[in-house]
């Protein structure tokens, strides 16, 4: 009897799972609808999986992808000041998203690029990117460090679909400007909730963030100028584990090709991004809120 309803439990688990992913599938197959870009702070407190959900599995459940699948989108996040600020700021966040096949990209979130590798349940593939950098505000442990300035990465990306969880890996390496070394992360997401009917989905899943000493340095070192400057210690971040998050995104199409994404993330800092002297809160959060249109491809 106990494994009669175990067996039961498990099909049917497994049958409301392909579901969801089925209407992921559906949603996505205009193109990735994604959270919009502030041009407050990157790294975002938004795991980086966030920007690509669903992307995989289009190919999973349609073999032909649209020939062009494009989504436009004006929204706003509330976000941090920087990382590890305990102070939050609403900013604009526009969001677009430009897909040929299962080939080639220009998003907000993934930047330029191609799929090099792909198939039925995977892609591997490289990008054009950019890291905004930290801007100069009004808030003392800003203020008391040196701007970092926009950075042009080249980033090489991997995601692998094993029903219904979806493994991500990317690598971005600067390329001049704002910091040195690179940034990374190691993502895993899945559909947690959906309805063809209705027309949402709702991705769920964890990320964590490694950097070189390079990237820990420009953003979480004192200096021992900035030290006599400010008061704080000399401190000398290394690199490694940057944070872990954990994010949700959800998507609704209300009318025809009109939809809402929202978006949200908790982020906590470890290891030196955590000691050092310029975080004042360890742990943050951000929403990002997007209404767009999606041009191109068929309706979910």
């Amino acid at each position: 009897m106990a494994q009669k309803t175990w067996g039961s439990i498990v099909k049917t688990g497994a049958g409301v799972l392909h579901g969801w992913a089925g209407v992921a599938a559906a949603l996505c197959c205009g193109g990735s609808l994604l959270p919009g870009t502030a041009g407050a702070q990157t790294p975002s407190p938004l795991a980086e999986w966030q920007y690509s959900a669903g992307v995989p599995l289009r190919a999973y459940f349609m073999p032909e992808a649209p020939k062009w699948q494009t989504a436009l989108g004006m929204g706003f996040s509330f976000q941090p000041d920087y990382d590890g600020a305990s102070t939050y700021e609403l900013v604009p966040a526009p969001s677009f998203d430009v897909r040929y096949r299962d080939l080639a990209f220009f998003s907000a979130g993934e930047g330029l690029g191609v799929n090099v590798f792909h198939g039925r349940n995977y892609r591997i593939g490289l990008a054009a990117t950019y890291d905004l950098g930290r801007k100069l505000n009004d808030n003392f442990r800003v203020t008391s460090r040196r701007r970092v300035g926009p950075t042009a990465e080249a980033k090489i990306f991997g995601e692998y679909v094993l029903f219904p969880v979806v493994f991500r890996l990317d690598f971005r390496q600067a390329l001049g400007g704002g910091y040195d070394g690179y940034i990374g992360d190691a993502s895993i997401y899945m559909p947690v909730a959906g309805s063809r009917e209705h027309r949402f989905v709702v991705f769920a899943g964890p990320s964590v963030t490694f950097a070189s000493g390079g990237n820990m340095r420009e953003f979480f070192s004192v200096t021992a100028d900035q030290s006599h400057a400010t008061g704080l210690p000399v401190f000398d971040a290394k690199g490694g584990v940057r944070s872990v998050k954990f994010g949700i995104s959800a998507t609704w199409f209300f009318h025809d090709r009109w939809f809402v994404n929202g978006t949200g993330a908790g982020n906590h800092l470890l290891n030196d991004a955590a000691r050092s002297p310029f975080t004042h809160e360890k742990t943050q959060g951000t929403f990002n809120f997007t209404l767009g249109y999606l041009f191109g491809g068929a309706l979910p």
